[in-house]
């Protein structure tokens, strides 16, 4: 199982790592939980797309029952914060979908790190509570400029 997730990626329309795919919502009962935990974060942190793109796609709305210890929390809401601050249009629409479907403690904390990525005024989605989320322009900030 564990390998099956290591080896996990998307190549164009092809998903290497089925079987972790297909036991993402019994992942929170392995013994070996910290493990996937572990193997998750690093390809969450990846600098190959696809490894990115599996986590998103298949175990995005799993991650509050598998990184059950606040600093793991802590890692994957940097981690996505840095994508998004990037703007990664398809890792955004994944989290959207997917984090509505989060624990409060989870929420709470991606409200917190994601303020400065979210424009109250015109949010390009709201949580399930009402609370706007996302939707501020990334790039250069017009009081930055050098002249």
């Amino acid at each position: 199982m564990l390998q099956s997730i290591k080896q996990g990626g998307i190549r164009g329309k092809q998903v290497e790592g089925a079987l972790g795919t297909w036991a993402r919502e019994f992942l929170q009962y392995f013994t070996l939980r910290d493990q996937a935990a572990q193997i998750i974060l690093k390809k969450m942190d990846d600098p190959d797309g696809g490894q990115r793109k599996y986590v998103a796609n298949f175990l995005l709305g799993e991650l509050p029952h598998i990184l059950t210890e606040k600093y793991q929390r802590t890692r994957c809401l940097n981690i996505l914060h840095e994508q998004l601050r990037t703007e990664d249009e398809y890792l955004e629409s994944r989290l959207s979908s997917a984090c509505n479907s989060w624990p409060t403690d989870w929420l709470d904390d991606l409200r917190e790190v994601f303020v400065d990525l979210t424009d109250p005024d015109s949010p390009k989605m709201y949580l399930f509570d009402g609370t706007p989320f996302l939707g501020r322009q990334q790039g250069a900030d017009p009081s930055d400029l050098p002249f």
